[in-house]
C-alpha cells in the first residue's frame, strides 16, 4: 500500500474550489465568510445529548438555525436498514412538509455525540440546498455537493470528522493485554477533499492572521488525519494570492463582521421515560458480502503478561524457599527475565481479528467469510488505521463522478 496523499487530487482540488465559488456567487459571500465555524463543543451545543429521537430532534433544530433556516423545524424519525439492504445511510433527508424537514437516522450507527452531530449537519445542508433551489437531479453527485456544502455553511469541522473516526482503548483482562478499536465512516467526499475544503475557508477567512489563534481551535477539534490534511491544504493554498477572487469572495474589507453565536434557549433534557434508540443485534450478520480485512496482530503482548506473572511468582519462591542462596533482587530478575521470554516468544506468533470494529471475530486460517459479520475478507492489514487508504481505494468509484462535474 502507498502512502496516504495529504491533497486530493489536482483535478478534485479544481472540483472543489470550483464548487465552492459557485455557492459564493449564487448565495453570497457573507455566510462563507461570516457565519460561527461549528465546533462539537458545549458552546455550540449546550442541551445534554442521549441517543433518543427528542434529543436527536433538538440537535437538529439546532443545526437549521445555525445553516439559517430559522423558520423550519425538525421531525427525526428512526429507521433500521435491512439485511439484504445495500445502502446503509447514516441518516437522510426526506423533504419538507409545510414547516417541518423531515429526516430519518439509522438507530444502529455509533451514538457518538459528535459524530451525530456531523451526519445530522449534512442532512440539514441537504434541506438547505432544497430551499434555496440548489438540489441537483443526479443523487450521486447531490450527496458530493451537499457535503461541499456543510463547509459552506460552516458545518465543515463536523462533517469533516465524520468522513474518518479513529478510537483505540484496551486494559487488562485478567492476565492478558486487550486492546480495541473503531472507526467510523459517514459522508460521501474523502477526508482529503473535506478538509482540503475546509482549509480554503480558513484561508479565505485569514484564520492563521494576527498569531493563528481561530486556525489553532479549528485544527484542534479535527480527528488527527483531518487535520493533517487540513494543515497541509492551508500550507498550499496560502500560495495562491488569487484564491478569494478565484472564489468570488470578494474585497475581504466590503465583508460583513463575523457573526456570533445565535442566542438559542437550551431545550429541555431527554424525558426520563424515552428509551434510547436499539443497538444493533448481536447476531446480525451486519456486514455480509462486504468486504472487510484481516487485522494481524502480534501476541507479544498477550504472552509477555503471563511470563511476567510467571516471573514474579518464580522470584518470590526462590527469594522465600532459599534466601541465603537468592538475595532480594531475584525478584525482580525473574520478573525481568519472564516478561522477555514472553515478549520474545509471542513475536512471531500472530492472530488475525476481523477489522470491522463492531466484529472483532478471531479469524480461523482459512476462513474466507468472517463467521460472526459474514464480511468477505479482502486483504490483510497490520494497523487498524491503513483502512484509511483501502476505504479510499473502494471511494474511487465515488470520485469518478468528480470528473462529471464541470
Amino acid at each position: 500500500m502507498g502512502r496516504v496523499e495529504h491533497l486530493p487530487p489536482e483535478e478534485e482540488r479544481a472540483w472543489l474550489l470550483g464548487e465552492l465559488g459557485y455557492l459564493v456567487g449564487r448565495q453570497g459571500v457573507d455566510t462563507f465568510v461570516s457565519a460561527p465555524l461549528v465546533l462539537p463543543t458545549k458552546e455550540f451545543f449546550p442541551e445534554p445529548f442521549a441517543f433518543t429521537v427528542g434529543s436527536l430532534t433538538r440537535l437538529a433544530d439546532r443545526l437549521l438555525v445555525y445553516s439559517g433556516l430559522w423558520h423550519l423545524s425538525a421531525e427525526v424519525k428512526p429507521f433500521r436498514a435491512s439485511d439484504d439492504e445495500d445502502d446503509r445511510s447514516a441518516a437522510f433527508f426526506a423533504g419538507i412538509q409545510g414547516r417541518t424537514c423531515l429526516f430519518g437516522f439509522n438507530e444502529t450507527v455509533q451514538p457518538a455525540p459528535d459524530y451525530v452531530a456531523g451526519v445530522l449537519a449534512h442532512e440539514v445542508a441537504h434541506a438547505w440546498r432544497a430551499v434555496h433551489g440548489l438540489a441537483v437531479p443526479d443523487g450521486d453527485t447531490e450527496e458530493l455537493l451537499t457535503d461541499l456544502t456543510t463547509v459552506f455553511l460552516g458545518f465543515g469541522v463536523l462533517t469533516t470528522n465524520t468522513t474518518w473516526r479513529y478510537r483505540s482503548s484496551g486494559g487488562l483482562r485478567g492476565s492478558f493485554v486487550e486492546t480495541r478499536w473503531r472507526t467510523d465512516r459517514a459522508g460521501y467526499l474523502p477526508p482529503q477533499a473535506m478538509s482540503f475544503a475546509l482549509g480554503a475557508q480558513l484561508v479565505v477567512r485569514g484564520a492563521r492572521e494576527e498569531g493563528g489563534g481561530q486556525a489553532r481551535l479549528v485544527l484542534s477539534h479535527l480527528e488527527p488525519n483531518q487535520s493533517a490534511f487540513c494543515r497541509a491544504a492551508m500550507d498550499h493554498l496560502e500560495q495562491d494570492s488569487g484564491l478569494c477572487s478565484r472564489l468570488g469572495a470578494g474585497d475581504p474589507g466590503t465583508w460583513p463582521p463575523s457573526r456570533g453565536i445565535p442566542r438559542l434557549k437550551q431545550g429541555p433534557s431527554a424525558p426520563d421515560d424515552e428509551e434510547p434508540l436499539a443497538a444493533p443485534e448481536e447476531n446480525e450478520k451486519f456486514n455480509e458480502g462486504r468486504p472487510v480485512f484481516r487485522l494481524r496482530t502480534a501476541q507479544a503482548g498477550t504472552i509477555a503478561g503471563p511470563g511476567l506473572l510467571i516471573g514474579l511468582l518464580l522470584g518470590f519462591v526462590l527469594e522465600l524457599g532459599w534466601p541465603s542462596v537468592f538475595p532480594p533482587w531475584t525478584v525482580v530478575a525473574t520478573a525481568f527475565t519472564g516478561f522477555v521470554t514472553g515478549l520474545f516468544a509471542g513475536w512471531n506468533r500472530t492472530s488475525d481479528l476481523c477489522s470491522d470494529v463492531e466484529c472483532r471475530e478471531v479469524l480461523p486460517e482459512e476462513a474466507r467469510v468472517c463467521p460472526r459479520c459474514g464480511g468477505v475478507l479482502s486483504g490483510v492489514i497490520t494497523n487498524p488505521e491503513k483502512r484509511l487508504e483501502l476505504e479510499d481505494r473502494i471511494l474511487a468509484v465515488r470520485r469518478k463522478h468528480l470528473r462529471k462535474v464541470e
